[in-house]
């Protein structure tokens, strides 16, 4: 594709920034986005409090935390929303005072669930971009240590659910003492010998980069794995859902304590807008995009129709709310904040 829209210096400074979605090769599509995503990731500001990067709430009885793992500007287009219309985009956002230029949060969920302290995904660790990766001290802040992680699900093997599990530098595993759990579907899809990719939207250079950096984390992590299939019984309190789409093994959880239910969609959804007014708007690292548009309705429906709250890895932080089903389709409501 062409990207002679922009300088060498932008499209460098892109790679190097934007490294984990690979934008860089899909930046003729949206030249002028591209350069505001650019200037956004390389101006000068200083990071953020850790202690201003998580939320307490309840499931039921059980202690919960979003943890914010980081951001990543990038245009709206092409990594998400992939096939739609220019127009229709414009106006989607436009109604919902969006710009074509999105902060991409990526937020993990950290749950109590009777004194053990489980993890749904393990953040981008130092495998990505400067804005992503500051898990650790933000658990940290909110009073819990790598030491006391006792589990680990793992949702689907992408660099920014698998990369904090181990150490970029060192290579070492991160959390000591946790079991990883992760869909023995989905193991068996990243350490094949060539997984088809063939479903991607995504840059060669990029896809390689991730199936290396992917294969490397698991081949570290491997005698720790326990595989698991969608209804196993692994900790009370946990349901596995099968949510194939995003990647071939992608898992939803359901997590209830006492009588509230919170639904981790991870990423059958990636924006909270434009993936509920259109189902069929996918992103360009859905393996099987179809298919993820199919699972992205199922959950939708189930959230609905149980009037659960759910959570999502990117959507706007704190990413909790609830699904409501409205004349053209769904629409995400955002869970009203809470002092307690």
């Amino acid at each position: 594709m062409n990207t002679t829209h922009l300088s060498p210096l932008h499209r460098r400074e892109l790679l190097r920034l934007l490294g984990l979605g690979g934008l860089a090769a899909f930046l003729g599509r949206n030249a002028s986005a591209a350069e505001q995503a650019v200037a956004a990731a390389a101006a000068p500001a200083e990071a953020p409090n850790p202690a201003a990067c998580y939320r307490r709430f309840h499931i039921g009885d059980a202690t919960a935390y979003v943890l914010n793992d980081g951001y990543m500007p990038m245009p709206i287009q092409p990594m998400l929303a992939t096939e739609a219309p220019a127009e229709e985009l414009a106006k989607v956002l436009a109604a919902h005072f969006q710009k074509p230029v999105a902060e991409m949060p990526f937020n993990v969920l950290l749950v109590n669930l009777r004194g053990e302290w489980v993890l749904f995904d393990a953040g981008a660790g130092g495998f990505s971009a400067p804005t992503i990766g500051r898990l650790l001290p933000v658990m940290v802040a909110a009073g819990v240590q790598p030491e006391q992680i006792t589990g680990i699900f793992i949702s689907h093997a992408h660099s920014d659910h698998i990369g904090g599990l181990v150490d970029a530098k060192t290579k070492e595993l991160v959390f000591p003492h946790a079991k990883y759990f992760m869909h023995q579907r989905e193991f068996d899809y990243w350490t094949a010998p060539s997984p088809d990719v063939s479903g991607l939207r995504l840059p060669k250079e990029f896809i390689s980069g991730m199936l290396e950096m992917v294969q490397t984390v698991l081949n570290k992590a491997k005698p720790k794995i326990q595989m698991i299939a969608p209804g196993d019984r692994v900790l009370e309190g946990i349901e596995l859902i099968d949510a194939p789409g995003h990647t071939p093994g992608h898992f939803a959880f359901a997590i209830t304590s006492g009588n509230e239910q919170l639904l981790h969609i991870v990423d059958a959804a990636h924006h909270e807008v434009l993936m509920f007014e259109h189902l069929d708007w996918t992103m360009a690292g859905d393996s099987t995009p179809a298919l993820a548009s199919v699972t992205r309705k199922k959950l939708f429906d189930r959230a609905a129709a149980d009037r659960s709250r759910i959570f999502a890895a990117h959507f706007a932080y704190p990413a909790l709310g609830y699904v409501r089903k409205n004349d053209t389709g769904y629409e995400f409501v955002h869970d009203r904040w809470t002092w307690t």
